[in-house]
């Protein structure tokens, strides 16, 4: 990502307004401003002004207003205070084309800054436009309204006219710059910092319209040095429940790692518990036991389970389709020790996943409630069965476990397809408030989730000896292809099956002399060959009878 410049020292800052008393449409100046209109559509609307202290301020320094562009014609200096009506005050309202910084000689008195907000320290600001700072070969023109930011910005809105038209954006280092910092703001789809989120690190963000961000047009809030926000930490969890609304472990599933005042907001599971089996939790202590509650937050006749299995609740404690809250009792640590059910134990638990069919926070896209969620601590190859929860995630948490290793380099894949397969989202613990928008694009596509396991690597690729441009015009003209390993089937491989008519061989960088490609006419290194060491071969019909024939390759050791 390049590098934005950085901004130069800022002695103060100047909030601009068109309205007087501070209302209307507002605009921050952190640096010299030549054009007004061409730099944010604003020449000749500034009817009132704040001016605050700078992180490099010195007394006497202060900001100059011009009525024309490029720093001349008739101005007015403008000192750290508060300026309600330029008009009243300096006969100068709606008349601002440019603007100057006036480094003062550090004398003199020292005023008051306005308000209570300060800018006097600035590590980074946010430069945003409504179209693209560069020129762009797919929308041309220029780059429209600016805006500038160095703190966190609620609403877009209002008063800075900017919510729902960023295109381009820059992070630029300010003068508080610490270059050994990890820095990252957030930009959010709504207000407030809630809905799809995009973090992104200092640098130039040319277009963010189109992939790999997918987030023009959208921004409506700011947060600086806020990546993804962290996820709350799972309470200890002393036993894991698992809960079925069918006798012996049939039907939808749904895990218990936490109290829960009332299964219904939950997950929809009201009195559906019809089976359970209990298992230690990595805070376990003999006597430890889950309650289940006949009425909402935890009152009302209940039953208590120990670590077992319990295949028939009717039958075993007549207290089928019951269950409405839950809790965990902890007991003394003495008394008998029960078996755990089954082979899966719940002893180590580093991450909880929280996945939710609606939106975790209130969204003014969606609104509504979190509905159905499910919480997961191992993989999970089938979000279907017995989960019912496949491809309907709208947001989720990855959120520390009791056994959470604050210095790991956790991931949680999520993938469109059953048992880890098709396309595949990679997310660090936090909070991600709506995967269905632009940078993630995944909602309502999970359907496994596979923990601790980032981007599958690559496998190496053996040494190269050598490596072989092939062509399918004499002379290397057409189309190309680069081999860099034994090929078996060209046509499988590239599509790419007799074809070749000229070739250029290159030393790679495992060459020793001697080493060549060898040119197969069938599959499988089959059938008639030829060998080419390093050099060029513009004619293979000329040079070795050779022409469309290679079916395969293989390298030969010298």
């Amino acid at each position: 990502m390049p590098p934005a410049p950085a901004v130069s020292p800022i002695p103060v800052v100047a909030e601009l307004y068109d309205l007087v008393n501070y209302g209307g449409r507002k605009l921050i100046i952190f640096e010299d401003v030549d054009n007004l209109q061409d730099y944010s559509a604003y020449n000749n609307l500034t009817s009132s002004v704040k001016v605050f202290k700078g992180p490099n301020y010195k007394p006497g320094d202060k900001i100059r207003l011009y009525d024309t562009f490029n720093g001349t014609g008739n101005y007015i200096d403008l000192e750290p205070g508060e300026y309600p009506d330029l008009q009243q005050s300096h006969t100068f309202s709606n008349r601002t084309s440019s603007t100057k910084f006036i480094i003062g000689d550090g004398t003199g008195s020292e005023p008051v800054s306005p308000g209570s907000m300060e800018y006097a320290h600035i590590p980074l600001i946010v430069e945003l436009y409504d179209h693209f700072f560069s020129q762009s070969s797919i929308w041309g023109g220029d780059p429209g309204r600016r805006l500038l930011l160095s703190q966190d910005t609620p609403e877009l809105a209002t008063p800075y006219s900017m919510n729902n038209t960023v295109s381009s954006l820059k992070i630029r280092p300010g003068p508080n710059f610490d270059p050994n910092a990890d820095y990252e703001v957030s930009f959010y789809r709504d207000a407030n910092y809630i809905s799809s989120q995009l973090v992104l690190k200092p640098g130039e963000y040319e277009d963010i319209h189109h992939p790999p961000i997918e987030f023009g047009d959208v921004i409506s809030s700011v947060k600086f040095n806020q990546g993804v926000p962290p996820a709350p930490a799972v309470s200890p969890i002393p036993v894991v429940a698992e809960l079925y609304d069918l006798v012996n472990y049939g039907g939808r599933k749904l895990i218990i790692f936490e109290d829960v005042d009332n299964l219904q907001d939950y997950s929809a599971y009201n009195n559906l518990t019809s089976s359970v089996k209990v298992f230690k939790g990595p805070n376990y202590k003999p006597g430890d036991k889950i309650r289940l509650y006949d009425t909402f937050n935890g009152t009302g006749n209940y039953i208590d389970l120990e670590p077992g299995e319990y295949p028939d609740l009717q039958q075993s404690h007549t207290f089928s389709n019951r269950t409405s809250s839950t809790k965990f009792i902890i007991g003394d640590g003495t008394g008998s020790e029960p078996v755990s059910p089954g082979s899966m134990e719940y002893a180590h638990i580093p991450l909880i996943v929280e996945l939710y069919d609606h939106f975790f926070s209130q969204s003014s896209i969606w609104g509504a409630g979190p509905g159905r969620r499910l919480l997961l601590s191992q993989d999970t190859p089938e979000l279907a069965t017995p989960y019912h929860m496949n491809n309907t995630v709208s947001s989720l948490k990855i959120r520390p476990g009791p056994n959470f290793d604050p210095n790991a380099d956790y991931e949680v894949s999520f993938y469109r397809d059953a048992n880890y397969i098709s396309s595949q989202l990679v997310l660090k613990p936090g909070e991600y408030q709506d995967v269905h928008y632009g940078p993630i694009w995944f909602g309502d596509a999970i359907s496994s989730v596979k923990f601790n396991q980032g981007v599958p690597p690559a496998p190496a690729v053996s040494p190269i000896p050598v490596v072989a441009e092939l062509y399918d015009l004499v002379n290397y003209g057409g189309r190309k292809l680069i081999i860099f390993e034994d090929v078996n089937h060209l046509g499988q491989y590239s599509g790419y099956n007799n074809l070749t008519s000229s070739v250029k061989v290159f030393k790679g960088p495992n060459y020793s002399p001697g080493d060549k490609i060898r040119l197969y006419q069938n599959p499988d290194a089959s059938g008639n060959y030829i060998d080419l060491e390093p050099g060029e071969y513009p004619d293979l019909q000329q040079s070795h009878s050779f022409s469309n024939m290679t079916s395969s390759t293989r390298f030969i050791k010298g």
